[in-house]
């Protein structure tokens, strides 16, 4: 299911992508090096039948990568349907530095009604099967030594390592089934442009399907989720253009995932610098900037409900 939004396009920056504007005073973002492409495609597939399942948060920059695998056990509250409003606006800061890719590690099912997901076993237990989505967030803070205050329009440099951020979770659940996940999506993020998809609704930057569009598209920003069955990509702050603008959505998707698929969500960025929070974007309810905006951008998932398809 999807919510109506309302769109404020913030003045589209002539420009032909980040490497060609000026950066905020003294912020030393000039010049940089475009990636060619960005590998967006998930690549691990598991199963869980109960217990604890790993889950690994990737972040890389050219031939620098690390990966952590941690567990941690599910949420297993009853989760609630949030209904929000999408809306954009155009702005931009700078991150308070260092590389932040937090992840909620492994799903462990306590309810009575068993992990298998065969049959109904109640909102609680279906809920539980995306427990590590629930919260999963993914800051893209600006360089530590970003100068501030920002210029209108400014940009900033990524810490070292984090032009592309992941975090990869296994869906529980039976194989054998299909499951319809609802997703809240929070971000204050830059826009892309994704040629081909399905838009479901024109009035969200979400999009089914498709890749990231010829040109300098790929020097932009890009937020999506992957799921390895059924396989599909899912691209989150798809504005049909791109300018160095602000944006702060907030909506509902709805995804199908299959019991013990990959889910994999992603922020990628093909060169080294994004555009700041200059207009000071901020939810309050989100920690760690619900009382000081980030500089940077960022990415925060909700889970609303799971049931079967």
């Amino acid at each position: 299911m999807f919510l109506a939004a309302s769109a404020s396009w913030l003045a589209l920056v002539a420009c032909s992508g980040k490497d060609d504007a000026e950066a905020s005073a003294g912020s030393g973002t000039q010049g940089s090096t475009a990636s060619s492409s960005a590998a967006l495609s998930s690549t691990a597939t598991a199963t869980v039948s109960g217990g604890a399942a790993s889950t690994t948060a990737t972040v890389s920059n050219g031939a620098n990568a690390g990966s952590t695998t941690s567990t941690a056990t599910s949420n297993t509250s009853a989760l609630t349907a949030v209904s929000s409003a999408a809306s954009t606006t155009g702005s931009a800061t700078t991150g308070a530095g260092g590389a932040s890719s937090t992840t909620a590690g492994g799903l462990t099912q306590t309810s009575g009604g068993g992990t298998t997901g065969q049959g109904n076993t109640g909102g609680d237990d279906l809920a539980s099967f995306a427990g590590e989505l629930d919260g999963l967030f993914i800051d893209a803070p600006c360089l530590e030594s970003t100068p501030t205050p920002l210029a209108d329009q400014a940009t900033c440099d990524h810490p070292p390592n984090t032009q592309r951020i992941e975090q990869s979770v296994v869906f529980g659940g039976d194989p054998a089934t299909t499951y319809l996940l609802t997703l809240r999506v929070r971000g204050i993020w830059e826009p892309t442009f994704i040629a081909g998809g399905d838009a479901p609704d024109s009035e969200l930057p979400f999009k089914i399907g498709g890749e990231v569009a010829e040109g300098n598209a790929i020097d932009y920003q890009q937020y999506f989720i992957t799921v390895s069955d059924p396989d599909e990509t899912y691209w989150l702050n798809d504005y049909q253009y791109t300018a160095h603008d602000i944006h702060k959505a907030d909506y509902e998707i709805e995804i199908p995932v299959v019991g013990g698929a990959n889910v994999t969500v992603v922020m990628n960025d093909g060169n080294e610098r994004e555009i700041a929070n200059y207009p000071q974007e901020i939810f309050e309810d989100m920690p760690p900037y619900d009382q000081e905006p980030t500089l940077g951008q960022l990415l925060q998932l909700e889970v609303v409900s799971v049931t079967e398809q």
